[in-house]
């Protein structure tokens, strides 16, 4: 599961902020992309399938990459998202993937990404329009 344990309603940051607005806009799209490669991966096989396994927890690490590149100021105007453990989960997936089971995997796919993908939708819609 992304999500583990409810979430406070501020970030602390872990990287340096973005503050390019192309970037934040690019780095939103990557974890909606991510989300549909997930879609597109568990539609073609189960998770006990290790390499639909392992492409799927790729995908999750790099939601949580995206989400630690984004300004906490940013994160907080969708508060009751669980941003932390996201990224949390983001540092279990690739430094303790002998500990992941695939319960936590299949439920971050089951549960969490379709709120997730709204929540990012709805910060995409707070953020100005880039000039083409």
């Amino acid at each position: 599961m992304l999500s583990s344990k409810p979430s406070s309603s501020s970030v602390t940051p872990t990287y340096p902020l973005v503050v390019s607005q192309d970037v934040v806009q690019q780095r939103l799209q990557d974890i909606l992309d991510a989300i549909e490669a997930i879609r597109c991966h568990v539609a073609r096989g189960a998770l006990s399938d290790g390499l639909i396994f392992d492409a799927v927890r790729v995908r999750l690490i790099e939601i949580g990459e995206a989400i630690k590149a984004l300004s906490p100021d940013l994160l907080n105007t969708e508060p009751g998202h669980p941003w932390t453990d996201i990224a949390r989960m983001r540092d279990r997936l690739a430094h303790r993937y002998f500990d992941t089971t695939h319960s936590q995997v299949a439920g971050a796919v089951e549960t969490d990404l379709e709120p997730l993908k709204a929540a990012v939708r709805r910060l995409q819609s707070r953020l100005p329009a880039l000039e083409e």
